[in-house]
């Protein structure tokens, strides 16, 4: 009797190696692979010119993790680079490289694909970096009547390193020659943030005295100014 329990258990024992061993390499060394997914969700979001992990799970027809499979990787749109080009799914099935983007904000796509599949396609939407620089998107070099506002309220654009519009950047705007900058009559600086497209707008009143203006526009945080020119005239007699 002892001797039958110990074949029992030695059988049982054996069993449960063997199904061990299939969760371990649930694949088996014969399967092939059959669908090829994302394993990074379907969007992705970083900086400009920065990197961020994409990868790919292969499974094979019974939907088990395909190890040893060569996946291949493309970038499609929006310029950039792969660390690698071909990688090798591991036990559970995927493949990961890095995929550096390129300096344009917006989307920007890449692939993945196995043994003749359809390719799974990443898409990374690329977000401008920090704001660097101004140029002048608008009303620059008005005339108006001295002591009043010019026409159209100039703006000015906030662009990263790679000349990306940059949202939500403050600007700080100064009027001289005794005018105000959306209201701010004490010679001090008025804020205003960029929109959508990297733009922020004042409101300018001239100083009362006729001739050339001038109103300063800066990022918070930088000393450099860029200068929009006007001309106050005097009112008509």
């Amino acid at each position: 009797m002892s001797y039958l329990r110990s074949m029992i258990v030695a059988a049982v024992a054996f069993a449960a190696m063997a199904c061990a061993g299939d969760l371990f390499n649930p694949s088996g060394p014969d399967s092939k692979p059959a669908t090829i997914a994302s394993a990074v969700g379907d969007t992705l979001r970083a900086d400009v010119a920065t990197s961020v992990a994409i990868a790919a799970t292969v499974l094979d027809a019974g939907g088990n993790p395909v190890q040893g499979s060569s996946v291949m990787f493309a970038i499609t749109s929006g310029g950039g680079s792969l660390a690698t080009t071909t990688a090798q799914t591991d036990n559970l099935g995927q493949a990961s490289i890095m995929w550096t983007l390129g300096t344009r904000a917006g989307p920007q796509t890449a692939t993945a694909t196995a043994d003749g599949l359809s390719p799974v396609v990443f898409t990374a939407i690329a977000e401008p970096g920090a704001a660097l620089t101004l140029d002048i998107a608008g009303g620059g070099n008005q005339s108006a009547i001295a002591g009043t506002a010019v026409p159209t309220d100039p703006s000015v654009r906030a662009l990263d390193t790679y000349g990306n519009p940059v949202p939500n950047a403050m600007v700080l705007f100064q009027a001289r020659n005794g005018g105000s900058a959306n209201g701010r009559t004490d010679g001090n600086a008025a804020s205003a943030f960029t929109n959508a497209d990297g733009i922020a707008t004042v409101h300018w009143i001239l100083g009362p005295s006729v001739g050339a203006d001038t109103l300063l526009a800066r990022l918070n945080g930088t000393v450099a100014p860029i200068a929009l020119f006007a001309n106050g005239i005097a009112p008509a007699p």
